[in-house]
């Protein structure tokens, strides 16, 4: 019915003007419409349904794949069971969706909805503007987020989630770990099941966590510009930092740098293997030192109580077989301790081999050996005689030093 129009499929209904009814069963109703698949509607202007049982509705629009819908202007639906509503949008994925305005919407069971948003990964769904799903079963929602990654979410302003299994919430946040997490603004989360919340915070190692402003953690970091780069460490508090493996730093401007070093308190400083400081502003350097309630102690083993307390000492490590340690401290009210001592092994192991093998021979022999060692040690006594005198001396020096610390 209508000028021009034609229908050649059994029992086709071709109406309006220059429209074509070619497939069995089809309809077409409007201007320059065309349906040509079985059992499939083409009606608007210059809207086209080709695939079987397939509807186009509007202007320029396609319908080709079959059980395909497409209504609006100059939008397609290629894939089967593919809807594409709105302007220039596309659903060439099988059971894909595309609606709004230049959506697309490639992927299998896929799904675009916005301005300018793709979803090209399987039963991916991008929502927003210009957001971007490619990811299989990811999720990116809102302006410019990207979703890259298997069943990855990204939400939000630019966030961009590129790990397996990764979320990223909020403005510019990146989650580039596997089943990594980043939330706020500017966070970052690379490494694998990490966590970075807050402004600017990064976590960058395995299963590390970074809350707060400006925090940086390998392990465990939260607060204003916190930093904690050791595995395992942990800080806590404004500025706080713990730098070596399994430390910990607690409290504003508190630092625990060293393995295994621990800073509590507000200033608080522990350098060294296994360092302690506890309390406001103590603070301890060196291997196994400690300090607590505003005590400073330097050097390895050092030891200082109280805030009057200050404890300074030496070790020196000659060589395989000698260790020398000296120190000296001050408790308050003129009250000083210093301390000296010297470990040494006697002999080496090829001297201790040819010892035993002298014992076989018999008493004879073992005598004469026994005369050789006893004068190296008496040799090696006069050295540490000089050496106990400097070590002295040294001492000295550091109760004069810190006979100026105090005044």
């Amino acid at each position: 019915m209508g000028e021009r129009t034609e229908a050649q499929g059994t029992r086709a209904v071709a109406t309006g003007y220059a429209t074509k009814a070619m497939g069995e069963n089809s309809f077409t109703a409007g201007e320059n419409t065309q349906a040509e698949g079985r059992n499939s509607v083409a009606t608007g202007y210059k809207t086209k349904a080709t695939g079987t049982n397939a509807a186009a509705f509007g202007e320029g629009s396609e319908a080709a794949g079959a059980v395909s819908f497409t209504a609006g202007l100059n939008n397609k639906a290629s894939g089967q069971s593919s809807t594409a509503l709105g302007n220039l949008s596309q659903a060439t994925g099988a059971a894909s969706f595309a609606g709004g305005l230049r959506t697309e919407a490639s992927g299998v069971a896929s799904t675009a909805m916005g301005d300018s948003t793709k979803a090209t990964g399987v039963i991916s769904t991008a929502m927003g503007w210009k957001t971007e799903a490619s990811g299989q079963q990811s999720t990116a929602i809102g302006t410019l987020s990207k979703a890259s990654a298997h069943s990855s979410f990204a939400a939000g302003n630019q966030t961009e989630a590129s790990g397996d299994a990764s979320t990223a919430m909020g403005m510019e946040t990146k989650a580039t770990g596997v089943i990594s997490t980043a939330m706020g603004w500017k966070t970052e989360a690379s490494g694998q099941q990490s966590t970075a919340i807050g402004t600017l915070s990064k976590a960058s190692a395995h299963s590390s966590f970074a809350a707060g402003s400006e925090t940086e953690a390998y392990s465990l970091a939260t607060g204003n510009n916190t930093e904690s780069v050791g595995e395992n460490s942990f800080s806590g508090g404004l500025r706080s930092q713990a730098i070596g493996d399994s430390s910990l730093a607690f409290g504003v401007d508190s630092k625990a740098k060293g393995r295994y070093a621990v800073a509590l308190g507000e200033g608080s400083t522990a350098s060294g293997k296994a360092a302690t400081a506890l309390g406001e502003n103590s603070t301890a350097k060196g291997n196994n030192s400690f300090a607590s309630m505003g005590g400073f102690a330097q050097g390895n083993n050092s030891l200082a109580l109280g805030s009057s307390a200050l404890a300074l000492g030496i070790a020196h490590y000659q060589n395989e077989s000698k260790m020398i340690n000296a120190g000296v401290s001050y408790g308050g009210h003129n009250k000083f301790m210093t301390n000296l001592g010297v470990t040494w092994k006697v002999g080496s192991g090829n001297k201790e081999e040819k010892l035993e093998e002298a014992y076989r021979k018999g008493p004879v022999t073992s005598v004469y050996v026994l005369e050789e060692v006893v004068r190296d040690l008496k040799a090696e006594n006069y050295e540490q005689k000089e050496q106990i005198e400097n070590l002295n001396k040294e001492v000295e020096s550091l109760k004069a030093l810190v006979n100026q610390l105090i005044k």
